[in-house]
C-alpha cells in the first residue's frame, strides 16, 4: 500500500510539473506584423480580387510586385507576390492576380516592386508603387499599372 501511494504521488507530481511547464503558459503572446482590421473596426473581411493591365511602361523584362499591407486590406500569403509579364500594348496579364482580405473596398494599394525576368530569385525590391483604385462596388478590381505612381527608390 505504501508503494502504491508513493507511485501515485510520483506520477501526480510528474504530471503537475509537465503541465506547469507547457509552452502555452511560458510563451509570450506573438503579434502579427499586420493589424487585424476585422478586430479593430468590427467589420467583416471579404475577398477582393486584383488583376493587372500592363504595357511597356513596366519595362521590357517584367515586374515583380509584393502587396504591402495597409488599411483596409491585408494580402493573402499564397499570392501577395506576383510577376507581371511585359507587353508592348496595354493588355490584361491573365497569369497574374492577387487576393486581398479587406474590411471595405480599398481606394488605394501599395506594392514594393522591381524589374526582373520571370525566373529571378526573390531579392531586394527597388521601391514602392502606389495605385489608385477605380471607384466601383464589386470585389473584382482591375489595376492599370501604367496609371500607378512610382515613388522614390528605397536608396534615395
Amino acid at each position: 500500500m505504501n508503494r502504491f501511494f508513493s507511485l501515485f504521488l510520483f506520477f501526480s507530481l510528474f504530471i503537475f510539473s509537465v503541465n506547469a511547464a507547457s509552452p502555452g503558459t511560458l510563451c509570450p503572446r506573438v503579434f502579427s506584423t499586420s493589424t487585424d482590421w476585422e478586430s479593430v473596426t468590427g467589420l467583416r473581411y471579404a475577398q477582393f480580387n486584383l488583376s493587372f493591365v500592363r504595357d511597356n511602361s513596366i519595362g521590357s523584362r517584367g515586374m515583380e510586385i509584393y502587396f504591402l499591407d495597409s488599411f483596409p486590406c491585408t494580402g493573402q500569403a499564397e499570392d501577395a507576390r506576383q510577376w507581371i509579364s511585359p507587353s508592348r500594348t496595354a493588355a490584361l496579364d491573365s497569369n497574374a492576380s492577387m487576393g486581398l482580405s479587406c474590411v471595405q473596398r480599398p481606394e488605394q494599394v501599395r506594392f514594393a516592386w522591381r524589374e526582373v525576368p520571370r525566373d529571378a530569385f526573390q531579392n531586394t525590391t527597388t521601391g514602392i508603387i502606389i495605385c489608385d483604385i477605380p471607384s466601383g462596388k464589386g470585389r473584382n478590381i482591375t489595376i492599370k499599372l501604367q496609371d500607378c505612381t512610382k515613388g522614390k527608390n528605397w536608396n534615395e
